[in-house]
C-alpha cells in the first residue's frame, strides 16, 4: 500500500524537536554508564501548526490523522528539506476554533523508521 502525503503547507510556530532515547545506568558511587537505545535512537518530532483553515480543510486533515490512527506512516510534501522526505506518525492533534468558518489545527509528528 502507498504511504499518503499531506499536501497543506504549514503555518508560522511549526517546529522540530530532536529526541534522544538512551539507556542509563546509574551505580553506587556516582558513576553513570549510558548506552545508545536501539540503531535509531535519534528521532525527530515535528510540531505542524496550521493556522486560518476552512472548516472543509481542518475536517480534512483530522480526519486523515484519525484514519490512520497513530500507526500507518504518512509523508508531508511541503516542508522544509530535509524533513519532506521523512515518515511520520501522529498520535497527537488537537483543533482549535477560531471562528465560525475558521479552524487551527495541531499535530506532533514523530519520526517513523518502519520499513
Amino acid at each position: 500500500m502507498p504511504i499518503e502525503k499531506i499536501e497543506l503547507h504549514v503555518s508560522r510556530g511549526s517546529g522540530v524537536r530532536h529526541q534522544v532515547r538512551v539507556l542509563e545506568k546509574r551505580l553506587g558511587d556516582g558513576y553513570t554508564q549510558r548506552s545508545a537505545d536501539g540503531l535509531n535512537n535519534m528521532a525527530l518530532k515535528y510540531e505542524a501548526v496550521w493556522t486560518g483553515l476552512t472548516l472543509r480543510e481542518a475536517a480534512g486533515l483530522v480526519q486523515f490523522f484519525q484514519d490512520r490512527a497513530g500507526v500507518e506512516p504518512f509523508l508531508v510534501a511541503k516542508l522544509p528539506e530535509p524533513l519532506d522526505t521523512k515518515k511520520w506518525v501522529c498520535k497527537d492533534w488537537s483543533e482549535e476554533w477560531v471562528s465560525a468558518q475558521r479552524r487551527n489545527v495541531r499535530a506532533m509528528f514523530e519520526e517513523d523508521f518502519s520499513l
